[in-house]
């Protein structure tokens, strides 16, 4: 994140294929960064309640996003959640269609966008307040299906 961006930016988390923001690498790093502002503002918010959180909510919105691939589909976040104030996911093709599904499930391709409530929005700076969560397809396909799943998004 930038700590005085000029413009709204979407800073891109390499997601994990559990749906959760959490661990280590980026996806941690992630997590450190929303814990580090809640705390600032008085949100009591440990890295296990997060990483649960998250992955209920991104569930829910895999479920949402298979059922219509290739349209955006929102999940109204905002009173339930202590980091979403809206939340978005994205199925760019139908799961199962181009590839043989991978142990994980249908959460292939898949993206989420989620609008950060100002209280751990990085640096205060609402211009950070959006955050993009991918999970790149896997699974057993052809190059050419797996170069295709992805053009798609």
């Amino acid at each position: 994140y930038d700590p005085a961006p000029d413009k709204r930016v979407a800073t891109v988390d390499a997601g994990a294929n559990a749906l959760f923001i959490g661990g280590g690498g980026l996806n941690g790093q992630f997590a450190k960064t929303l814990l580090e502002e809640a705390e600032k503002h008085g949100i009591r918010l440990t890295p296990e309640q997060l990483s649960q959180h998250s992955q209920r909510i991104q569930q829910s919105l895999l479920r949402r996003a298979v059922k219509s691939p290739g349209k955006l589909v929102e999940l109204d976040t905002g009173v339930a959640s202590p980091v979403f104030a809206r939340s978005f996911g994205f199925v760019p093709v139908v799961p199962g269609l181009m590839w043989e599904e991978s142990e994980v499930g249908p959460n292939v391709g898949v993206t989420f966008v989620h609008i950060l409530k100002p209280e751990v929005t990085p640096y205060g700076n609402l211009n950070n307040n959006v955050m993009m969560y991918t999970v790149a397809p896997s699974g057993a396909a052809p190059d050419k299906t797996y170069s295709l799943a992805c053009e798609s998004e």
